[in-house]
Protein backbone atom coordinates (compact mmCIF):
# COMPACT_ATOMS: atom_id res chain seq x y z
CA UNK A 1 0.00 0.00 0.00
CA UNK A 2 1.38 3.34 -0.97
CA UNK A 3 -0.89 5.99 0.53
CA UNK A 4 -4.15 6.39 2.41
CA UNK A 5 -6.43 9.42 2.61
CA UNK A 6 -9.51 9.67 4.79
CA UNK A 7 -12.46 12.09 4.37
CA UNK A 8 -16.12 12.24 5.35
CA UNK A 9 -18.69 11.41 2.69
CA UNK A 10 -22.04 13.19 2.25
CA UNK A 11 -23.77 10.80 4.68
CA UNK A 12 -21.25 11.45 7.46
CA UNK A 13 -19.48 8.11 7.02
CA UNK A 14 -15.78 7.89 6.51
CA UNK A 15 -14.35 7.78 3.01
CA UNK A 16 -10.92 6.17 2.68
CA UNK A 17 -8.88 6.22 -0.50
CA UNK A 18 -6.10 3.66 -0.81
CA UNK A 19 -3.54 3.58 -3.60
CA UNK A 20 -2.28 0.12 -4.47
CA UNK A 21 0.27 -0.98 -7.07
CA UNK A 22 -1.12 -1.82 -10.52
CA UNK A 23 -2.31 -5.43 -10.84
CA UNK A 24 -2.15 -6.04 -7.06
CA UNK A 25 -5.90 -6.80 -6.96
CA UNK A 26 -7.69 -9.19 -9.30
CA UNK A 27 -11.40 -8.70 -10.00
CA UNK A 28 -13.17 -12.07 -9.76
CA UNK A 29 -16.92 -11.34 -9.67
CA UNK A 30 -17.86 -8.35 -11.88
CA UNK A 31 -21.57 -8.10 -12.79
CA UNK A 32 -23.78 -5.88 -14.95
CA UNK A 33 -26.58 -3.78 -13.33
CA UNK A 34 -29.01 -6.67 -14.01
CA UNK A 35 -26.79 -9.17 -12.17
CA UNK A 36 -25.27 -11.05 -15.14
CA UNK A 37 -21.77 -12.33 -14.41
CA UNK A 38 -19.28 -10.65 -16.76
CA UNK A 39 -16.35 -12.98 -16.03
CA UNK A 40 -15.05 -15.04 -18.95
CA UNK A 41 -12.88 -18.05 -18.03
CA UNK A 42 -12.80 -18.92 -21.76
CA UNK A 43 -10.58 -15.86 -22.41
CA UNK A 44 -8.05 -15.66 -19.58
CA UNK A 45 -5.73 -12.69 -19.22
CA UNK A 46 -2.75 -13.08 -16.92
CA UNK A 47 -4.02 -16.50 -15.83
CA UNK A 48 -7.39 -15.13 -14.63
CA UNK A 49 -10.85 -15.00 -16.23
CA UNK A 50 -11.22 -11.74 -18.17
CA UNK A 51 -14.15 -9.34 -17.85
CA UNK A 52 -16.30 -9.66 -21.00
CA UNK A 53 -18.14 -6.57 -22.26
CA UNK A 54 -19.80 -5.68 -25.55
CA UNK A 55 -18.77 -2.39 -27.14
CA UNK A 56 -20.30 -0.22 -29.83
CA UNK A 57 -18.52 2.53 -31.71
CA UNK A 58 -19.52 4.25 -34.92
CA UNK A 59 -22.10 1.64 -35.96
CA UNK A 60 -19.74 -1.27 -35.26
CA UNK A 61 -20.04 -3.76 -32.40
CA UNK A 62 -17.59 -6.19 -30.91
CA UNK A 63 -16.45 -8.02 -27.82
CA UNK A 64 -13.79 -6.68 -25.48
CA UNK A 65 -12.16 -8.72 -22.75
CA UNK A 66 -10.89 -6.45 -19.97
CA UNK A 67 -7.85 -7.34 -17.91
CA UNK A 68 -9.18 -8.39 -14.47
CA UNK A 69 -6.03 -7.15 -12.71
CA UNK A 70 -7.08 -3.75 -11.39
CA UNK A 71 -4.81 -1.06 -12.87
CA UNK A 72 -3.50 -3.31 -15.65
CA UNK A 73 -4.67 -2.64 -19.20
CA UNK A 74 -3.76 -5.79 -21.18
CA UNK A 75 -7.20 -5.97 -22.78
CA UNK A 76 -8.20 -8.10 -25.78
CA UNK A 77 -10.69 -7.08 -28.43
CA UNK A 78 -12.19 -8.48 -31.62
CA UNK A 79 -12.94 -4.94 -32.85
CA UNK A 80 -10.40 -2.29 -33.79
CA UNK A 81 -10.91 0.84 -31.68
CA UNK A 82 -8.90 3.93 -32.52
CA UNK A 83 -6.95 5.62 -29.75
CA UNK A 84 -9.03 8.44 -28.26
CA UNK A 85 -12.37 7.00 -29.46
CA UNK A 86 -15.31 6.83 -27.07
CA UNK A 87 -17.23 3.53 -27.06
CA UNK A 88 -20.51 2.39 -25.49
CA UNK A 89 -20.24 -0.53 -23.06
CA UNK A 90 -23.01 -3.09 -22.52
CA UNK A 91 -23.54 -6.54 -21.00
CA UNK A 92 -22.88 -9.28 -23.58
CA UNK A 93 -25.62 -11.45 -22.02
CA UNK A 94 -28.63 -9.17 -21.45
CA UNK A 95 -27.61 -6.08 -23.42
CA UNK A 96 -28.10 -3.55 -20.60
CA UNK A 97 -25.89 -0.47 -20.85
CA UNK A 98 -22.96 -0.35 -18.44
CA UNK A 99 -22.71 3.42 -18.74
CA UNK A 100 -23.39 5.46 -15.65
CA UNK A 101 -25.97 8.22 -16.39
CA UNK A 102 -24.75 11.73 -15.62
CA UNK A 103 -21.26 10.52 -14.58
CA UNK A 104 -18.24 11.65 -16.58
CA UNK A 105 -14.50 11.11 -16.47
CA UNK A 106 -12.68 13.74 -14.43
CA UNK A 107 -9.71 13.45 -16.77
CA UNK A 108 -11.24 13.62 -20.28
CA UNK A 109 -15.02 14.20 -19.75
CA UNK A 110 -16.09 10.98 -21.54
CA UNK A 111 -18.99 8.97 -20.03
CA UNK A 112 -18.15 6.42 -17.32
CA UNK A 113 -19.10 2.74 -17.30
CA UNK A 114 -19.73 0.77 -14.11
CA UNK A 115 -19.44 -2.89 -13.11
CA UNK A 116 -20.86 -4.12 -9.83
CA UNK A 117 -18.91 -6.17 -7.30
CA UNK A 118 -20.12 -8.32 -4.39
CA UNK A 119 -21.29 -6.61 -1.20
CA UNK A 120 -22.06 -3.27 -2.83
CA UNK A 121 -18.65 -2.56 -4.37
CA UNK A 122 -18.22 -1.21 -7.89
CA UNK A 123 -15.66 -0.33 -10.51
CA UNK A 124 -16.01 2.81 -12.61
CA UNK A 125 -13.98 3.34 -15.76
CA UNK A 126 -13.68 5.77 -18.63
CA UNK A 127 -15.21 4.83 -22.01
CA UNK A 128 -12.43 6.58 -23.99
CA UNK A 129 -9.71 4.28 -25.34
CA UNK A 130 -6.40 5.45 -23.99
CA UNK A 131 -7.79 7.21 -20.92
CA UNK A 132 -6.78 5.20 -17.90
CA UNK A 133 -9.06 6.89 -15.36
CA UNK A 134 -10.83 4.31 -13.21
CA UNK A 135 -11.98 3.90 -9.63
CA UNK A 136 -12.66 0.96 -7.33
CA UNK A 137 -15.26 1.53 -4.62
CA UNK A 138 -15.56 -0.95 -1.80
CA UNK A 139 -18.37 -0.67 0.74
CA UNK A 140 -17.16 -3.00 3.51
CA UNK A 141 -13.65 -1.52 3.69
CA UNK A 142 -12.78 -2.70 7.19
CA UNK A 143 -13.34 -6.36 6.40
CA UNK A 144 -11.66 -6.02 3.03
CA UNK A 145 -8.53 -4.37 4.41
CA UNK A 146 -8.30 -7.06 7.07
CA UNK A 147 -8.43 -9.74 4.37
CA UNK A 148 -5.91 -7.84 2.26
CA UNK A 149 -3.39 -7.79 5.09
CA UNK A 150 -4.09 -11.38 6.13
CA UNK A 151 -4.28 -13.03 2.69
CA UNK A 152 -3.07 -10.41 0.16
CA UNK A 153 -6.15 -11.13 -1.95
CA UNK A 154 -9.79 -10.19 -1.73
CA UNK A 155 -11.60 -12.93 -3.65
CA UNK A 156 -14.91 -12.57 -1.82
CA UNK A 157 -15.18 -8.85 -2.52
CA UNK A 158 -13.77 -8.60 -6.02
Amino acid sequence: MEETRQDRDAQGGEKVEVTVPAAALVIRHARCPNGCLLMSPEVPIGGHPSIHVRVRQGGREGDVYLDPAYGSFNHRSDIEIAEGSVVSFSCPQCGVSLEEPDRFCGTCSAPLFVMHLPRGGRIEGCTRKGCFAHRLEVIDLGAQLLRLFEETQMDEYL
